[in-house]
This record gives C-alpha cells, sequence and structure tokens, in this order.
C-alpha cells in the first residue's frame, strides 16, 4: 500500500492494514520518500523545478529536475518514485529519474505560457480544490519572484465543496493577499467571497 503520509486522515486506515506492506510519501519526515525541498531553476526560461527526495536511510538523498512546476507536482513525484521502491527496490530509484525529468504537464495543470510583453501565464484551469487551489497560488508566487515580476492571479470558482465552499473561497482571497498578489481578479458567484 502507497499513501499519501500528509493526510491525516489515512492513518487509521494505514494502521489496520495486516499482512500488507505500507510505504508513504510527503513533506513530513516520517514518510518512507520524503520530498526535502523542490525549487525553480535559476534558468527561469526554460521553468524546470529542482527537487530533493529522501528515500529510506536518512543519508539517500536523490535529486532530481522535472519540467513539472510547484509542490503539488514534486509530491506527485514523491509518490512516483515510492511506487517504483516499492515494485523494483531502492537500487532503481536513480534510473527513474531521466523519466521524471521527461513528464510533461497535464493541459490546465500549471502550463506556462508566454504572454504579450514579455509576460507569463500560469494556466492551472482543470479544476480545484482547497488544497489544489493553494498549491497553484503557492506556485505561482514562487515563478513571479524568481522572474522578478508581477503576481497577477485570476481566480475561478471551486465547485462541490458543499458547506466548506464559503470558508473555501475566502481563504483563496487570504492567499492570494499572502502571496503577494499585485492584482486579484476572480470569476464566479463563489469566488467572490476572494475579493471580500
Amino acid at each position: 500500500a502507497i499513501y499519501d503520509a500528509d493526510s491525516p486522515a489515512l492513518a487509521p486506515e494505514v494502521a489496520a492494514l495486516r499482512e500488507v506492506r505500507a510505504l508513504s510519501f510527503g513533506r513530513g519526515a516520517g514518510a518512507d520518500v520524503q520530498l526535502l525541498g523542490c525549487a525553480l531553476a535559476p534558468e527561469v526560461a526554460t521553468l524546470r523545478s529542482r527537487c530533493a527526495f529522501r528515500v529510506g536511510e536518512p543519508t539517500n538523498v536523490l535529486r532530481a529536475e522535472m519540467r513539472l512546476l510547484g509542490p503539488g507536482s514534486a509530491v506527485d513525484a514523491a509518490a512516483a518514485l515510492a511506487i517504483v521502491f516499492a515494485i523494483k527496490g531502492p537500487d532503481a530509484l536513480a534510473a527513474a529519474l531521466p523519466s521524471l525529468a521527461s513528464v510533461e504537464a497535464v493541459a490546465g495543470r500549471l502550463c506556462p505560457r508566454p504572454g504579450p510583453n514579455d509576460a507569463l501565464v500560469v494556466d492551472d484551469s482543470y479544476n480545484a480544490n482547497p488544497a489544489s487551489m493553494a498549491a497553484s497560488i503557492e506556485a505561482a508566487a514562487e515563478i513571479a519572484r524568481v522572474r522578478e515580476a508581477r503576481l497577477v492571479l485570476v481566480l475561478g470558482d471551486m465547485l462541490e465543496l458543499g458547506a466548506e465552499a464559503q470558508a473555501a473561497h475566502e481563504e483563496a482571497g487570504r492567499l492570494a493577499v499572502r502571496a503577494g498578489a499585485r492584482a486579484l481578479f476572480t470569476c464566479g458567484m463563489q469566488m467572490r467571497g476572494a475579493s471580500q
């Protein structure tokens, strides 16, 4: 069983497993495949991420360069490495790194596109939930910082949140402010809460 160590809701499920090997991935120190850090490469024209993962032993650190952007993509890479670790063992991990480097972003998931006047538009319009919205804002802020550019956010409604919808949209607005957005444009009835 391979699971997200950063999801507290999974802890009881994993504890209840019997006769099943469990491997975890995530940002937390207890993860079997731990994301130690991820930052944009200084060569901003290529927009690549440089990540470090600890696998198993404290001294076993792997470094990867990926076309994928943002902390969410780096955690996904940790999940992929956990799968390789489970199936092929620790010796196969280094051979998996070139494959991580070749993965292209899925349409609508942190896809950089050139804009007018040397602007960069990061398209993350596929679908959103509070966690992916936070990861997207964090990634956009990092890109703006590295490019020494203004951060302008356009945020649309997150759907199917039920009773949590208003609080989640208001939190998106707070995240935009904390990220240093110079302007925030909102689309949709629910996202109006972000501009309050």
